[in-house]
């Protein structure tokens, strides 16, 4: 098993963001009798797409860690029924 980035822990906030920017975007369409595609987002790859990163690897990939231990390693699109509610916790990371 490969070790994850070192540092990755620095990208949580931008993640959670990124998290709670989905949520918002959830309801705001939701509203509007649509909805965001569950292939796209929430996912560790829409939070690559969305944070910057500057096209490096290894950033994109602490992205995906910090995305995974925020969420179980869960996607909206790897669960089954409608998109989950994904708990954040406080803004300062504490439950």
């Amino acid at each position: 098993m490969t070790e994850p980035p070192e540092g990755w822990e620095d990208c949580v906030p931008q993640v959670r963001e990124y998290l709670a920017f989905c949520d918002q975007s959830r309801a705001e369409l939701a509203a509007l009798g649509s909805a965001l595609d569950p292939a796209y987002h929430p996912t560790a790859n829409g939070a690559v797409k969305l944070i910057a990163h500057r096209g490096d690897a290894v950033e994109a990939e602490k992205i995906r860690q910090a995305f995974a231990e925020l969420t179980g390693g869960a996607s909206a699109a790897s669960l089954p029924g409608p998109a989950p509610v994904i708990d954040l916790g406080s803004p300062d990371g504490q439950p």
